[in-house]
């Protein structure tokens, strides 16, 4: 079984979806606030994830609902 990765980790391996979804919606953030929303729903998918229920990509994905 593969020791979890740090929160930092995670933020290195999907900040680039983030800026993803700001371009997809295109939102402007010059002041990097969706950037930052985006954070805190990694964080707290991060905090509530359960490895038995997948990938944690695709849990932030259907649990977060990055931007609602």
């Amino acid at each position: 079984m593969r020791e979890r990765l740090t929160f930092e980790e995670i933020v290195k391996q999907n900040e680039r979806r983030i800026h993803y979804y700001i371009h997809k919606l295109n939102l402007h953030d010059p002041y990097k606030e969706y950037f930052n929303e985006g954070l805190i729903a990694m964080w707290r998918a991060y905090e509530s994830y359960h490895p038995d229920k997948g990938p944690l990509a695709t849990y932030q994905l259907h649990d977060s609902k990055p931007f609602d």
